[in-house]
């Protein structure tokens, strides 16, 4: 297993249109934005925009996660840009593991 990690949204689509790797996993709220790049302040519009301009590039599935509140209100429009899922991130890890099955598996 090889684990490669990004601080920044510009860093992780380059990466991610790059590279193959089987999962990807974006955390909206923890990436710091390319101002030059992403013009938002809500990172998950950033996001969102990243993920479309990753889709017809990527051979991996892609996991969004975040708090709650966030992941109500953005979930579909993830899914629609083409995120494989979109998680509420917890202390409990077993969604996580869950999720990252499912998207391998249909990936």
């Amino acid at each position: 297993m090889e684990i490669h990690t990004e601080t920044g949204l510009a860093g992780f689509v380059e990466m991610a249109c790059a590279q193959t790797f089987d999962l990807g996993f974006l955390t909206p709220n923890f990436l710091l934005s390319d101002q030059a790049v992403w013009t938002e302040r809500d990172p998950w519009v950033n996001a969102v925009h990243a993920v479309r301009s990753i889709e017809g590039n990527r051979h991996m599935a892609l996991i969004l996660a975040g708090v709650a509140e966030d992941v109500e209100k953005n979930a579909q429009t993830c899914r629609e840009a083409g995120a494989d899922a979109v998680l509420e991130m917890s202390f409990n890890t077993y969604p996580l593991e869950d999720v990252t099955r499912q998207v391998l598996a249909a990936s």
